[in-house]
C-alpha cells in the first residue's frame, strides 16, 4: 500500500485518482462506475456537435490535452446579431428544453438548429 501511496503522490499523471481518494467517498464512486459522470444525454452532445459544426462546436470530451466532459463550445458566433457580440447583453432568453435550442422560429431562437 505504501508504495502505490508513493506512485500516487509522485506521478502527475495520477493526480486525479488523489484528488478521487481524498475528496469523493467510495459510494460515489460505486455510484460513478454503474451509471457514469456524464449528465448531459449523448444525444445532445452529437446534436450540438452536428449542427454546430459550421460554428466550431466542439465537445470538451474531445479536446486533445484535457477532458472537459461537461463543457460545450462555439469557436464562432452563429449570426452578426448573436447576442454574444460587442455592444450586445451577451445574454439570451432562459431555455427551458431542447426544444427552445432545436425549433426553427422558437424563443430563443436556435443557435445552430435547423434551418
Amino acid at each position: 500500500m505504501a508504495a502505490l501511496d508513493r506512485e500516487i503522490r509522485d506521478d502527475p499523471d495520477l493526480a486525479a485518482v488523489r484528488v478521487l481518494i481524498a475528496e469523493y467517498t467510495r459510494k460515489v464512486l460505486d455510484q460513478w462506475r454503474a451509471y457514469g459522470i456524464i449528465t448531459i444525454p449523448p444525444e445532445v452532445v452529437e446534436s450540438f456537435v452536428r449542427n454546430g459544426t459550421a460554428n466550431g462546436a466542439r465537445w470538451g470530451g474531445e479536446h486533445e490535452r484535457s477532458k472537459d466532459i461537461m463543457h460545450l463550445e462555439l469557436l464562432r458566433l452563429a449570426s452578426p446579431d448573436s447576442q454574444g457580440r460587442a455592444g450586445r447583453s451577451g445574454r439570451r432568453p432562459p431555455v427551458t428544453g431542447l426544444r427552445d435550442l432545436m425549433a426553427p422560429g422558437a424563443v430563443p431562437a436556435p443557435v445552430n438548429g435547423p434551418p
